[in-house]
């Protein structure tokens, strides 16, 4: 707070409107304003802008206080020494160019314009041409950045896609097509990673699904496991995936790999496609890894109805006992699907 400022407050609401009090205040803002100036000047000679447009600063704002006659230089030795400081704040964000993020030489730029707006300086042509020549500099630099990041991206994508890790590479081609999308005005373009995303697009989908059935076995959610590799199965053969260098291993073989509880669930998916041999294969299966026959039985006698429905139309005159034969081989395990075989052979 100035001395003017200070002697106004002791004073307040005693001498503050009075004209000895305006004289007073106006003859000591007066000596700090000429101060100010004095000192600017010296620094101004020294090459010290930034210090000598401080006390310019300061002299401005006494200035718009008034109550006291102004040194019409004033202006002139602020913009000098604006100008100074403007120039060498386009030295460092030159320096800057080489080393800093695009956001840090931005941020440095934008605060360059707004003190050239304060100090009134737009109309320089050395400010001008100078900082014109940055600005596409900085576009230039910020372009060739952009340009590293996308072909690093198109080079993972690339490697991915050799290593056969297809949703890896799609992310990679994704973020190239990103970067060619927000940065258009520095020539990217997104034709090629669309293109390589578009090739290997059911490559992707049979790997996220191959990832999904495993994650649910994982968790022995054995239903939603089948369904995954299924789903994977059937991109797999709609769209010949091997020629992309993948293997795929049939359904028919992996289940029997698996835990004894995923085995039962494909034979219930079997059982719901109508392939009646296919799930009953599931529960040969089962019987010949020790599952108990007691936990089969509902299964049992659902193929087992069905297929001697279907066995006493297509071998009429035969004996049921006979025909059940060539499924149970006359194990006890199938108990529950010779009694219901049997039913269904007589409902016909």
């Amino acid at each position: 707070m100035s001395e003017a400022e200070l002697y106004r407050q002791q004073w307040n609401g005693f001498v503050n409107n009075t004209p000895e009090a305006i004289q007073v205040t106006g003859r000591i803002r007066q000596r700090h304003y000429q101060q100010a100036i004095v000192t600017g000047k010296s620094l101004l000679e020294m090459k010290d802008h930034r210090g000598a447009l401080q006390h310019f600063d300061e002299a401005f704002k006494l200035e718009e206080q008034g109550g006291f006659s102004f040194d019409e230089i004033l202006r002139e030795y602020r913009r000098t020494a604006a100008l100074q400081t403007l120039m060498t704040d386009a030295d460092q964000l030159e320096r800057m160019l080489g080393d800093a993020s695009y956001m840090a030489t931005k941020e440095k730029l934008l605060k360059i314009l707004t003190l050239r707006a304060r100090y009134d300086l737009q109309e320089n042509q050395v400010l001008e041409s100078r900082l014109e020549s940055l600005q596409a500099r900085m576009v230039s630099a910020a372009c060739l950045q952009q340009q590293s990041l996308f072909e690093e991206q198109l080079s993972k994508g690339r490697d991915h896609e050799q290593n056969k890790q297809f949703i890896a590479a799609g992310t990679a081609y994704r973020q190239a097509i990103a970067i060619a999308g927000e940065h258009a005005d520095c020539g990217l373009s997104d034709t090629l990673p669309n293109k390589r995303l578009q090739s290997i697009t059911h490559a992707i989908q049979y790997q996220e699904q191959m990832d999904r059935a495993s994650e649910m076995l994982s968790l022995y959610k054995n239903a939603e496991s089948l369904t995954a590799y299924l789903k994977a199965e059937s991109i797999f053969n709609e769209h010949d995936l091997g020629v992309m260098g993948l293997t795929h291993e049939p359904f028919a073989a992996h289940v029997l790999k698996q835990n004894l509880n995923y085995i039962l669930s494909a034979a219930y998916y079997y059982l719901e496609k109508e392939d009646l041999r296919s799930s009953l294969r599931m529960v040969d299966a089962l019987a010949s890894r020790g599952y108990p026959p007691a936990q089969t039985r509902l299964i049992q006698e659902q193929i087992g109805y069905r297929l001697g429905q279907q066995d006493a139309l297509k071998y009429p005159g035969s004996r049921w006992r006979t025909s059940v034969l060539q499924y149970t081989e006359g194990k006890r395990f199938y108990r529950f699907f010779r009694k219901a075989y049997r039913k269904g052979w007589r409902s016909q």
